[in-house]
């Protein structure tokens, strides 16, 4: 609380954010290309999956 009241701001700077995605290896290969040329260090996970729809 500032001066009796909620703070309306949050700082997100500096905060891991987690991002979940589903892709082709085709879709796959082509984002991590572009994330390379972005000259951004990111962490990542990659696993294979299997997904569809029933």
């Amino acid at each position: 609380m500032v001066n009796g009241t909620l703070p309306l701001f949050f700082e997100l700077a500096e905060q891991p954010i987690e991002l979940i995605i589903n892709v082709t290896e085709a879709q796959c290969e082509a984002l991590f290309t572009f994330l390379k040329e972005q000259n951004q260090q990111i962490f990542y996970t990659k696993c294979a999956i299997e997904y569809g729809v029933i």
